[in-house]
């Protein structure tokens, strides 16, 4: 006996894609000053500014993954359910006259109409799926590039301070103009990351309306799916 359909229906959940650990190691963050002032904000406040900020740019990508989990569980219910059915349609396969031949039709036209639901939810589920795992890489993107910006605006405070000092001790033009030149270096970096967040988000927010198209034709597909009436009497 199969198992039962409503087996599938429980709660979703959703998981983070890339382990942080991983992610970070591959990242090199922990090489990052900016790392260490999340780190120490995580303790103090118990957030990360840089990923609080990129998940207001990228969007909440776990409830997506969540909903993409559910609907991909419905999509369990209605195989599992189409099995069942199949199942029944065996039990009255050598039913004879009208009364079984109207049953096996209904029942062959529940199963296809089943099967036909379920590979249509696994369709919007998957397409879920893409669209939160493309923004959560908009969010990693973010926080990553914040983080560039932050090490960058870290290196220029800290060249300005040394500038001072080199000029208050006499230390020479030379040097103070030195640091001067290396911090538009950094400068430059601040507003090549900046252009690279805009280039990632339209590249991103292209590409999930691409994938909201998709989702909507399988959503078209549910709609026109026509589920048999009961053979009449």
């Amino acid at each position: 006996m199969s198992a039962r359909p409503d087996d599938a229906l429980v709660e979703p959940t959703a998981s983070d894609p890339i382990p942080d650990l991983l992610e970070r190691t591959l990242g090199m963050y922990y090489l990052s000053p900016s790392f260490y002032v999340a780190e120490l904000c995580k303790f103090v406040v118990g957030t990360d500014p840089w990923v609080y900020a990129a998940q207001h740019c990228g969007g909440d990508w776990e409830s997506v993954l969540r909903t993409s989990d559910g609907v991909n569980r419905l999509a369990t219910f209605h195989r599992a359910y189409a099995t069942a059915v199949d199942d029944v349609h065996g039990t009255v396969a050598p039913w004879d006259g009208s009364a079984g031949g109207a049953a096996g039709r209904y029942l062959t036209d529940l199963q296809n109409a089943l099967d036909e639901q379920a590979r249509a939810v696994h369709g919007i589920s998957e397409q879920l799926e893409k669209i939160a795992v493309s923004m959560y890489e908009l969010n990693q993107a973010f926080a990553e590039i914040l983080s560039v910006i932050t090490d960058a605006a870290i290196r220029v405070l800290i060249r300005i301070a040394a500038t001072s000092i080199a000029a208050a001790t006499g230390v020479g033009v030379l040097g103070s103009a030195a640091i001067a030149a290396s911090s538009v270096v950094d400068l430059v970096i601040i507003s090549d990351q900046w252009r690279k967040a805009i280039d990632v988000h339209t590249t991103v927010w292209t590409s999930i309306q691409g994938l909201i198209g998709v989702l909507t034709g399988n959503l078209a597909k549910i709609e026109n799916i026509e589920i048999p009436g009961l053979p009449a009497v």
